[in-house]
């Protein structure tokens, strides 16, 4: 028997013995008994004729509320759901203080079921318990509700009823049925909220005994992630990392599926590897699910070591140092790294700008080498031809010698192919040769001995491409020089290029320039300054790049879990094959890329301007 029959039942017993407590005006009363007797013995449409003419009776009908009740009752039974609601409502409307206001609400409340109306089913069943006085009748509206809240009701609307209507007797059902429908929705927080704020007033001893079993199985079903974060929140990066945590926070907060606990552990690096070893072993020791950090690529690395062992999923947000991904099957760079970038500018390179000529000259320490290795390497698989490979210390001011250097072998290139075009031989005695005594003519020609690598009035045009990832600081002072040396090569750079204040500076110099940089924020980017306007009104401040940074990453590891990975298996699985993640200033991905992303973005500055490329 389903739960509205059985209250249907119960009332009509209720109703019938009603009829011999009091007597009534003949009419009426045979009306009545006739349209009761009719209704018992399954003859619905004959009682329903008989409530008709009950309800039409003139005044004075002292059957007139029971009478619009079962004829209410009646019309559900031949399954007319729309005449039931419609009865129902004119007895709740015309006779509000009416001992079957509550009932009438049920029979609201069945229509509606009938009718797949489940959200008006269920507010119907909490003015039914609102204006009941009988504790059973209360255990069968709750009974009904908790079979509605299996179907797809929807919880948030029942939670706006339950914000604005003034409840007295219902409201702890009606919090009881929003969190049982939190339950069947996979939304455990939520539910486990509800429960925490509902009282236990006006129920029944098994309502109070089924909010404690939902609230133990809304424990049992809210998986928890542990994400452990090291970052050097005291040191010389602490504003960055700062930035970075509220990034990491403000995501969060922009949470829309919470079907997932999640739990954030802060270690403070003190941006020393001691520091970072230690941070690293108490996370560890807590069972984290995953572990997010460092800002340096040494401490990055540090972290790669120790988590590889314990097969616990690493994180890397900015460090773009070569390997860290390599150290373990677990550990992703959500940053490019060095080799990537580099060889990526490469292919653009050599298949968009059609360069197939190049020079480079990089900082002799870890940054160049890797930057120009990355991307000599992948012109060379190319096809392409590298003809100087120059080198200065940082911190030195005149490279005069190394443009020499890469003058000569341009000059070297252009006579060896112009030989090769003649069908001469290009070897490279005869090549020297013919530079030497070109040489010696220029110097026979000029009052202050002016050779052909010193005058820089011929043109070095044998060179497509000249490849500097110098630093920011280096650009003011080598640029002018490359200028001078007056080597006709169109520039390419690094991420240390992306300073627009700089280059605008340097505009006659580097007007063309294309370089690879990790992230990349437009003045009209539009999803950039929605995300700027909402993360100043949640944190009253202006997010910087390591904002940026932790937000994006922040997204991809909520994505991970949001999608059903609660375990470290899942996450690195979900990582290793999720698609392009478009982020704020760039996108993440780490298909083929060995766990490191590989989408790199490709500026060029031309005319005072920025603009994305690639």
């Amino acid at each position: 028997m389903t739960p509205e029959r059985k209250v249907v039942s119960s009332l009509l017993f209720v109703f019938v013995i009603s009829a011999f407590c009091f007597s009534q005006s003949s009419d009426t009363s045979t009306l009545y008994d006739t349209g009761v007797m009719m209704l018992r013995n399954g003859s619905y449409e004959q009682a329903r004729l008989e409530f008709i003419k009950l309800i039409s009776h003139p005044e004075p009908n002292p059957r007139l509320t029971s009478g619009y009740f079962l004829l209410a009752k009646t019309c559900l039974h031949l399954d007319k759901n729309i005449e039931t609601a419609s009865y129902a409502q004119k007895l709740i409307n015309d006779f509000p203080d009416s001992r079957y206001r509550a009932h009438a609400h049920y029979l609201i409340a069945c229509s509606k079921y009938n009718l797949n109306l489940l959200n008006e089913a269920m507010v119907h069943l909490a003015f039914a318990v609102e204006y009941s006085n009988e504790e059973q009748f209360d255990q069968y509206c709750n009974e009904f509700a908790s079979v509605l809240t299996s179907y797809e009701v929807n919880p948030a609307k029942l939670h706006v009823f339950y914000d604005t209507y003034p409840w007295t007797r219902a409201k702890s059902y009606l919090a009881l049925w929003i969190a049982q429908s939190y339950y069947y929705g996979g939304e455990s927080k939520k539910g486990l909220a509800v429960l925490e704020d509902m009282e236990e007033n006006n129920i029944t001893e098994d309502a109070i005994a089924q909010k404690r079993q939902l609230r133990e199985k809304l424990i049992r079903l809210v998986p928890v992630v542990k994400i452990g974060i090291i970052l050097p929140l005291s040191g010389l990066f602490t504003a960055e990392a700062n930035d970075m945590l509220t990034g990491i926070g403000f995501a969060l907060s922009e949470r829309k599926i919470q079907r997932t606990q999640i739990e954030l552990y802060v270690e403070d690096s003190k941006g020393t590897t001691v520091g970072t070893v230690q941070s690293t072993f108490d996370l560890l020791g807590h069972n984290m699910t995953l572990l997010f950090g460092e800002l340096e690529g040494n401490k990055s690395a540090t972290i790669a070591g120790l988590t590889s062992q314990n097969n616990v999923p690493l994180i890397v947000p900015v460090a773009t140092d070569n390997g860290i991904a390599s150290i373990g099957k677990f550990i992703f760079q959500a940053n490019n790294n060095l080799e990537i970038r580099g060889a990526t500018l490469a292919e653009y390179a050599f298949n968009y700008l059609k360069m197939r000529t190049f020079a480079t000259m990089a900082p002799a320490d870890d940054y160049g080498y890797a930057l120009t290795d990355a991307f000599t390497q992948k012109i060379d698989q190319l096809g392409g031809q590298i003809i100087s490979q120059q080198w200065y210390y940082p911190g030195t001011q005149d490279v005069g010698k190394q443009f020499d250097a890469i003058r000569l072998a341009g000059f070297r290139t252009s006579v060896r192919d112009s030989l090769r075009a003649i069908g001469l031989s290009s070897e490279t005695l005869t090549v020297d040769s013919i530079i030497t005594r070109r040489d010696l003519y220029l110097k026979s020609e000029t009052e202050d001995n002016t050779g052909l690598i010193d005058t820089r009035d011929i043109p070095v045009t044998s060179v497509d491409g000249f490849f500097m990832p110098i630093y920011e600081e280096d650009i003011s002072f080598i640029v002018p020089q490359f200028a001078l040396s007056n080597i006709q090569a169109r520039l390419l750079g690094a991420d240390y290029w992306n300073n627009l204040e700089i280059l605008r500076k340097q505009r006659r110099y580097v007007n063309g320039v294309v370089f690879a940089s990790g992230n990349y924020i437009s003045d009209i980017d539009i999803l950039y300054r929605n995300f700027e306007n909402k993360y100043r009104v949640a944190t009253k401040r202006s997010p910087g790049i390591m904002s940026v940074y932790g937000y994006n990453v922040m997204n991809v590891l909520l994505q991970a879990i949001d999608s059903g990975n609660v375990t470290r298996e899942s996450i690195v699985e979900y990582l290793n094959s999720m698609p392009n993640y478009s982020g704020i200033g760039g996108e993440i991905s780490f298909v083929n890329g060995g766990r490191v992303n590989t989408a790199v973005n490709i500026l060029e500055f031309r005319d005072g301007n920025l603009r994305l490329i690639k």
